[in-house]
């Protein structure tokens, strides 16, 4: 989940948009992903961190998973419109 917040070390008109670290390790564990752009606390005094240039190559990823996804399913549905046609044409000769 993306996350608006303003910082007190920031300039007052200034907003930075990020994601909150904690809900990216979980995301990554839920899918048994180990990423490489979460820093982790290493003392109760530390904090979490992201390194947002590891998130590009899984995004990308993504991305090109989706895209494929896509493709495969606007063939599928090319595929049943002709169908759909042939269908039409067969109910007409009855």
């Amino acid at each position: 989940e993306q996350r608006i917040y303003e910082s007190e070390k920031l300039k007052e008109a200034e907003t930075q948009i990020g994601f909150i670290a904690q809900e990216v390790e979980e995301a990554a564990n839920s899918l048994q992903f180990d990423f490489h752009g979460l820093d982790r606390p290493e003392n109760e005094n530390d904090h979490y961190g992201l390194r947002y240039a590891e998130f590009v190559p899984v995004l990308v990823k993504a991305l090109q998973e989706q895209q494929k996804e896509i493709t495969t399913l606007k063939e599928e549905i090319s595929q049943l419109k002709q169908l759909e046609v042939r269908l039409k044409q067969l109910e007409l000769k009855q």
